[in-house]
């Protein structure tokens, strides 16, 4: 059996006009609504957010490095990792401040280019 259909009447709008025309080329041009050519349009919300993840990927990774100079060696279970860790902690440190300036500066650069 299948479900039952509700037969409805098309809705009519308040206030809605079908008989408006289109303005012609020479009134669009008139009232400067006419469309941009597609030379003049540029798209720089993708330029934004492409460099935004950018970014956001930096950023990250420099917290990363940051935050792995900055774990004690005994916290690390194993002796293989932890003993590296401490003989590059400064390495590691500044290596992850120089990716968060230079991430940064990739954003003041994309912002402001």
């Amino acid at each position: 059996m299948s479900a039952p259909t509700v037969r409805r009447k098309a809705a009519r709008v308040k206030g809605a006009r079908t008989d408006l025309k289109q303005p012609t080329d020479n009134e669009q041009e008139i009232l400067g609504a006419a469309p941009l050519p597609a030379a003049q349009i540029t798209d720089t919300g993708a330029a934004l957010s492409g460099a935004a993840v950018v970014f956001g990927a930096l950023l990250i990774l420099g917290a990363l490095l940051v935050g792995a100079s900055a774990v004690p060696p005994r916290r690390v279970p194993w002796p293989v990792v932890a003993d590296p860790l401490v003989a590059h902690r400064s390495d590691l440190a500044t290596l992850g401040i120089g990716v968060i300036a230079i991430a940064f500066l990739y954003a003041n650069a994309a912002i402001l280019l």
